[in-house]
Formats: C-alpha cells, sequence, structure tokens
C-alpha cells in the first residue's frame, strides 16, 4: 500500500512566513533523508495566504511512523507548538492509494 497524507494547515498571518519556513525544512528533510517518503508537496491557497496544503505520500504506514520520529518533524511540531503558528488544529486524512501516477504500474490490492 502506499499511503497519502492529506494535511491542511491553516496559520496566524503573522506567523506565515516561519511556519512556510519551517514546514519547508521538514519536507526537505523528509525527501533527502527519508526512503519511505515518496513525496511531500507544500501548496498555498491562492485566495487565503494563511492556508497551505500537505500532500505527502509514503511507502506504507511504517514509513509514516518513522517520519514522525525524525529530528525535523519533531522541530516542525515544537516549533509550531511553542510558536502558536496555527490558527486552529490542523485536519489530517490519510488515503490508501488506487492509483499513484508515478509507479511504473497501477497501485492494486
Amino acid at each position: 500500500m502506499v499511503l497519502v497524507l492529506a494535511v491542511t494547515l491553516i496559520g496566524k498571518k503573522e506567523h506565515m512566513e516561519e511556519m512556510k519556513r519551517g514546514i519547508q525544512k521538514n519536507a526537505e528533510g523528509a525527501r533527502k533523508n527519508e526512503q519511505g517518503n515518496l513525496r511531500f508537496d507544500i501548496s498555498q491557497a491562492i485566495d487565503d495566504p494563511c492556508k497551505l496544503f500537505l500532500y505527502e505520500v509514503y511507502r506504507d504506514e511504517a514509513a509514516l511512523v518513522e517520519h514522525t520520529k525524525t529530528p525535523h518533524f519533531q522541530k516542525w511540531v515544537k516549533d509550531s507548538d511553542e510558536g502558536g503558528w496555527l490558527a486552529v488544529p490542523m485536519s489530517l486524512i490519510k488515503y490508501d492509494t488506487l492509483f499513484f501516477g508515478d509507479a511504473p504500474t497501477p497501485v492494486t490490492h
């Protein structure tokens, strides 16, 4: 199974620049250091610059669990909590992939 996370972050306007830098460092750490991370995209809403959307893809649930133990993830959590960056708690939805466009063959179960 290829696991997808769809995460929505709504930040406080006064913390958006530091929040974007923090989440980018987390994404870069995941891409450079985690074999189980297949993708980590960060998007910003056009009509609401305080809303970020993260599209994360992991090889499986174990790879996601490993991600949560990494220094870059732990730093993101600590900094965002202590900095009060989020206006509301993040929204996170896990998806099981039915078709993964970058895969050489369709994902089947």
